[in-house]
């Protein structure tokens, strides 16, 4: 019998959706969409996309992602790509369950079974002492060797706040922790002129690298930082369109490449940049900003891809429970690394909380339609 995809579901807290996909033949596979404004997401997804692919046969995933994108031509933006995103992850993990081989196995030979991991921290109103306690302290519980830290005022223009606290911050956490690899980002924070000379301190110190130092739309201000600088330049988590990537990593943008695999359009995506990467030769690191499936995503491409050799993201700032809810086993990192999942699909089981928490949407042949709660 060939598998044929009869339903859609979306499981929605108000930051996330989850999506379940089954098949005519009683396979399940789970994805996840990009994060926050989860009702907006969910929305998109079961009006706008789903009826694309139900009752499509599930070995038909690419081509049934080029047809979307080419039918919605239009609409195609950051709610869509992240209702995408969710789509295309049930798809991987159903396609998987379906071979009996967990996701990575779908793509190549196994290259690693633990990821090294950076330590990411997500505050910027900490104080400089209280950034570098919360550094050690994940550093001590985890085993890390490597670290991220904000500096800056998000899309901030060179708020003079920001950047105060930045240039304190960029040599305080070097001094403190002499032999870290430290890394910061800006989040679009500076100008080109105010990033090239922060950046060349930081290069002075011997910061591995400094991410998204100008805001993302203003790609020519991020190129003349990276052609200013030694140390290497990162970007792209807010990106989510092929060509973008295209344009950035040929012309020399950035060094370093951070797709976001769920608010980006998903895992074929994220391997398709992955692979633009490896063929010109930069390092591929997915933004992984939360410890939800994403996280789970992100093991699985770095399980078997050459592009991402460096330590990959993990979030050591808990503020955002919901994401740790969703999923068991919660990958915690060991020596400052991350074990790749082993079971069938992704590896992973949707917790009871998470589906007492969500509320349901099911979408079929007709109309998305609420569901009463699903007894657990």
């Amino acid at each position: 019998m060939v598998s044929r995809i009869a339903e859609i579901e979306t499981l929605t807290l108000p930051d996330i959706n989850v999506v379940v996909m089954r098949t005519n033949d009683g396979l399940e596979g789970i994805g996840q969409t990009g994060a926050f404004h989860g009702p907006i997401v969910a929305d998109v997804l079961h009006k706008l996309i789903a009826p694309d692919f139900l009752g499509a046969q599930i070995d038909q995933h690419a081509d049934l992602l080029k047809s979307c994108e080419t039918k919605h031509y239009k609409f195609i933006g950051p709610f869509f790509a992240r209702a995408l995103a969710g789509m295309d992850t049930a798809l991987w993990d159903l396609r998987a369950k379906a071979e009996g081989v967990p996701v990575h196995g779908l793509i190549g030979s196994q290259m690693r079974d633990r990821v090294p991991v950076y330590g990411s921290s997500m505050r910027r109103q900490t104080t400089v002492d209280q950034e570098i306690a919360a550094l050690k302290s994940a550093i001590g519980q985890f085993g890390l060797q490597h670290v991220k830290f904000k500096i800056g005022t998000r899309m901030g223009d060179d708020d003079p706040n920001g950047l105060k606290r930045a240039k304190v911050l960029v040599d305080a956490v070097r001094s403190a922790l002499p032999d870290i690899g430290l890394r910061a980002d800006g989040n679009g924070a500076f100008g080109p002129d105010v990033a090239i000379g922060l950046g060349r301190r930081m290069q002075d110190l011997d910061y591995v690298f400094l991410e998204e130092p100008c805001p993302h739309t203003d790609l020519t201000a991020t190129r003349r930082v990276n052609q200013a600088l030694a140390m290497p330049i990162a970007g792209g988590e807010v990106d989510h369109r092929l060509e973008t990537f295209t344009h950035v990593i040929t012309e020399g943008v950035v060094d370093i490449v951070q797709p976001d695999i769920c608010n980006g359009g998903g895992f074929s995506r994220a391997l398709a940049i992955a692979d633009l990467a490896e063929a010109h030769k930069i390092p591929c690191t997915p933004h992984c900003a939360q410890q939800s499936l994403v996280q789970v995503f992100t093991l699985h491409l770095a399980a078997v891809h050459s592009a991402l050799w460096q330590p990959q993201e993990y979030r050591i700032t808990d503020n955002r429970p919901w994401a740790k809810s969703i999923y068991q086993p919660l990958p915690e990192p060991v020596e400052g690394h991350l074990t790749v999942p082993t079971g069938s699909g992704w590896g992973v089981t949707l917790t009871a909380e998470f589906l007492k928490q969500a509320k349901q949407c099911l979408s079929k042949i007709t109309d998305p339609t609420p569901l009463k709660k699903r007894h657990v």
